[in-house]
């Protein structure tokens, strides 16, 4: 079991993972003893809240000198490296990959590219961060954002794409701190038009999806013989999920074993 003592308490030990605190509490102990402990342990997070806050300024935003002189070096790095691959393109020298036209390898290397100089500077800003700033705090506990967003506040806002594909001259190296240029910013609502229309589009479709398969599947059952069946017996399943096994008491085990050796055996 995880020393839950020590280990310090985010998302992934307190939420709904497996293996998480509520897991095992409630495989351990009864229902109402778990949701005891969830109780006492939001009262505790509240009283904190009141007495510390929570809130974040523009100084969370700040990196360090260090890190913004590698930020800078680093997307000049990545600039070169993709006008190299671009006077490749022009010599005829460019080698397509397996399964990929010419355009469609050219354009993989260049994302990929621009893409790798996002995160690295991205890394470079987060680590440059302390342990005690409210930004990097939210993001690492799971409260709420994550690494793409310090990514792009402090270091580069990265590669904007339309239909799944690359805008030409469309990688915004400034970041929202330091202030997007014209050209950028047009780039940049491209993108984010798509995204609003696309969440509104897939909140319709996804929400019609699954108002049908609940409207359809609602009469299924485990019955006494343990077969799923439907409201006229129809057989779904000979067993529940294939298995018989009930998810809220499925968990990890770890297996002991000796790794091959000579000198063991």
């Amino acid at each position: 079991m995880v020393d839950y003592y020590r280990e310090s308490y985010v998302k992934r030990t307190l939420g709904t993972s497996a293996g998480s605190l509520l897991h095992i509490a409630f495989m351990e102990c009864v229902h109402h003893i778990t949701g005891r402990l969830y109780y006492h342990i939001q009262l505790v997070v509240n009283n904190c809240l009141m007495l510390e806050g929570h809130s974040i300024g523009i100084a969370d935003t700040i990196a360090d000198q260090q890190a913004y002189d590698t930020i800078r070096s680093t997307i000049g790095k990545a600039k070169l490296e993709v006008n190299k691959v671009i006077e490749r393109a022009h010599r005829d020298s460019l080698d397509p990959s397996s399964g990929n036209s010419l355009r469609q390898t050219f354009e993989n290397m260049v994302i990929g590219l621009l893409n790798s100089a996002r995160d690295n500077t991205g890394s470079s800003a987060q680590r440059s961060l302390s342990d005690f700033n409210q930004f990097k705090a939210m993001v690492v506990s799971g409260a709420k954002g994550l690494s793409i967003n310090i990514s792009q506040v402090i270091a580069c806002v990265g590669q904007q794409n339309v239909e799944g594909k690359r805008i030409p001259f469309g990688f915004v190296e400034n970041s929202y701190l330091q202030g997007l240029t014209t050209v950028e910013f047009y780039f940049h609502v491209m993108g984010g038009r798509e995204s609003l229309i696309d969440t509104a589009v897939k909140t319709a479709e996804t929400g019609y999806i699954q108002r049908r398969l609940i409207k359809a599947m609602k009469s299924v059952m485990v019955k006494y013989d343990g077969t799923a069946r439907n409201q006229i017996e129809q057989l779904i399943q000979f067993t529940y999920g294939e298995d018989g096994l009930a998810g809220e008491n499925v968990e990890f085990q770890s297996i002991i074993s000796l790794k091959p050796s000579n000198h063991l055996f």
